[in-house]
């Protein structure tokens, strides 16, 4: 009885009729879509630089870590997944994003918003590069929250300045580009922290990740110093 309910149903797709051809307006309007929003990446420095800021967080940070968890956990710090501990590195990624919230509103409503995205960048790098060298798991915590309180200082306030920055038209398409360099690049993030932790161990993906935070941060302060101002 069950198996013939869904009956009407496919009895109602077979009656419907999908178009042989796709609508060449609408093909046109997409490619239209991204071609505006990459010439707005191309003309808005603030915009690529933020872009580029995030997706490095992203790939070499967010993913690196969060990949490594049960790897730092069990071959650095020696606890298991099943010890209480364990789930204690977690808590306190939570309270220093919990933390990042009282500082991101502060810095915004006092127009501080680029000096904050720099200073989450830098405190994410230095914590990962401190992170390769932690043996002791009361600093991991310490360590843990410094990287929760950084992630969220710079991601969020990404996320609050590619809204500000695109004109309405373009909003909702800089939001995307903002959510793919957030998400959509994680998943290449891990697998990059994945082979270099398997050939080389946890410690060196986690000091590359880092460096590499670094490097990008400092290279974009230094060549575009209005990041500075932004607000």
């Amino acid at each position: 009885a069950n198996g013939l309910s869904f009956g009407a149903v496919l009895l109602a797709l077979l009656f419907i009729r999908i178009p042989t051809h796709a609508d060449s307006s609408r093909v046109d309007a997409a490619s239209q879509g991204v071609q505006a929003s990459l010439d707005y990446l191309r003309h808005s420095w603030q915009a690529s630089t933020v872009l580029l800021l995030t997706a490095t967080a992203s790939i070499f940070g967010v993913a690196n870590y969060q990949t490594l968890m049960p790897a730092i956990a069990r071959d650095t710090l020696g606890i298991a997944e099943q010890d209480a501990r364990y789930g204690f590195l977690f808590s306190a990624i939570g309270v220093g994003s919990l933390v990042a919230v009282y500082v991101v509103g502060f810095n915004a409503r006092a127009g501080r918003r680029g000096i904050n995205i720099l200073a989450g960048a830098v405190g994410l790098g230095s914590a990962l590069l401190l992170l390769s060298q932690v043996r002791a798991y009361q600093l991991a915590l310490f360590v843990f929250f410094v990287i929760g309180l950084s992630a969220v200082c710079q991601l969020a306030t990404a996320n609050s300045l590619t809204q500000t920055l695109a004109p309405p038209g373009l909003r909702a398409r800089a939001v995307s580009l903002h959510m793919l360099a957030m998400a959509g690049l994680q998943p290449f993030g891990a697998l990059l922290a994945g082979t270099i932790g398997q050939h080389f161990g946890t410690a060196a993906s986690l000091a590359a990740g880092g460096t590499m935070i670094l490097l990008v941060t400092g290279v974009l302060a230094v060549r575009r110093r209005g990041v500075y101002q932004l607000q």
